[in-house]
């Protein structure tokens, strides 16, 4: 069965050609095979996999039956079934491409991501101009942070198939991520050219926009996504992302809502929320994004700091330095958060522990003039003028506003 497209009478007519070939043959394994295709065209799995194993039955060495049977096992999420029968595949032929091709992709289903870069890589030693291994090595690479190893897979992958548009916007979020708007933008171009449906091509143009801080014309952009698909997230989020860059939160946090609609335990979506409503001061409200922030990740110190943050703009300090310490366990060499904790102790009148994270801060961060002004105070506070007065100074010629106005009023 080559042919890979049908008008539903043609498939009409190919169903009633192998029922009569497997009446006439009822130990030809092939004609089974070639039905059991049908149904994986047709999308029914489960009457597919019949079919498959009774060809099977006949032939246990069927590659092709196998293969097939493996892929229906991995689209009704039986990974484990689809496993074995793609062992059982490359057992009859360990070099053929394909069976590794689906592993691979099997692999990438249930995130093993070195697995199922391995089986890509070995689909390319064996068939070096697969392009579909290409593409899903790119796409594993760049999840990984490698974006040259990305890229020359995606240039790779556009060379065997120019006609990919897919290949296109993946190559321009590469080309994005290494900070060449101008190439990214090109892939962006050509993928629309290939399909001006390309919803991804639509946002990803957009990001770039963004990135460069043009958040007018990156709207134009997502509104063109959601043109195409309203409900689509990353087009929602990235218009939240352009009326922040507008200082417009109200309008951001409107945006990041819609999109949590469709990703309501994107934790990102839930800290840019929370973000946007401590901007508004709108502080409960933030606190509820940043504390399912936290739910959803223990280990996100940047949401856990943020809930920090809150509690000491909400004034309610002994909170805000019980989560400033549990930040603090998740990065122990994070200037800001001791900078917050010594800042926290210092307005609680425990000066010595005040200082102790205020020289930590300036030992890991010599340039914060305001852990540096800070110890000034804890100083003065002590009583110890002369130690204050040197801090001061070195705060403000570091720029620290209120370091200067201190000694004006002490002049």
């Amino acid at each position: 069965m080559e042919k890979e497209t049908f008008t539903p009478g043609e498939l009409d007519e190919v169903v009633r050609h192998l029922h009569q070939a497997i009446v006439t043959h009822p130990h030809d394994a092939q004609s089974r095979y070639e039905m059991g295709r049908i149904y994986s065209y047709r999308q029914d799995y489960r009457k597919a996999i019949r079919y498959y194993k009774t060809a099977l039955a006949i032939d246990p060495q069927h590659t092709g039956a196998l293969r097939y049977i493996g892929l229906a096992y991995a689209c009704l999420g039986d990974y484990g079934g689809a496993f074995g029968y793609f062992r059982q595949a490359l057992d009859v032929d360990p070099d053929e491409p394909e069976a590794h091709f689906q592993m691979g992709c099997t692999y990438e289903a249930v995130k093993d991501v070195q697995e199922a870069i391995r089986c890509f890589r070995r689909t390319i030693e064996l068939a070096p101009d697969h392009a579909l291994s290409y593409g899903h090595l790119g796409l594993l690479l760049f999840g990984q942070q490698d974006y040259a190893g990305a890229l020359a897979c995606f240039q790779q992958a556009a060379r065997l198939d120019s006609a990919s548009d897919a290949t296109y916007t993946n190559m321009g979020a590469v080309w994005a991520r290494l900070k060449n708007s101008e190439e990214a933008r090109r892939c962006f171009e050509r993928a629309l050219e290939l399909n001006p449906a390309n919803v991804a091509a639509y946002y990803n143009m957009g990001n770039s926009y963004n990135d460069e801080k043009a958040p007018v014309e990156a709207q134009r952009w997502f509104r063109k996504a959601l043109e195409l698909d309203p409900d689509c997230m990353p087009a929602r989020a990235g218009l939240g992302l352009s009326y922040d860059l507008l200082k417009d939160y109200n309008e951001a946090v409107g945006w990041f809502l819609k999109a949590l609609e469709a990703s309501p335990d994107n934790v990102l979506l839930l800290t840019l929320v929370g973000m946007d409503y401590v901007e508004l001061e709108r502080y409960r409200e933030a606190l509820a994004y940043w504390q399912k922030a936290v739910a959803l990740d223990p280990g996100n110190s940047r949401a856990r700091k943020m809930e920090a943050a809150t509690y000491y703009y909400l004034e309610e300090f002994p909170k805000a330095l019980d989560r400033f310490h549990k930040a603090l366990e998740l990065d122990p060499d994070d200037p800001w958060t001791l900078c917050a904790i010594g800042k926290i102790y210092c307005g609680l009148e425990d000066y010595e522990r005040a200082r102790i994270y205020l020289q930590k801060t300036m030992a890991l961060d010599p340039n914060d003039a305001e852990a540096v002004m800070l110890i000034g105070q804890c100083y003065e506070a002590q009583g110890n003028h002369r130690e204050a007065n040197r801090f001061y100074k070195r705060a403000a010629r570091m720029g620290n506003e209120d370091a200067q106005e201190k000694l004006r009023t002490r002049c």
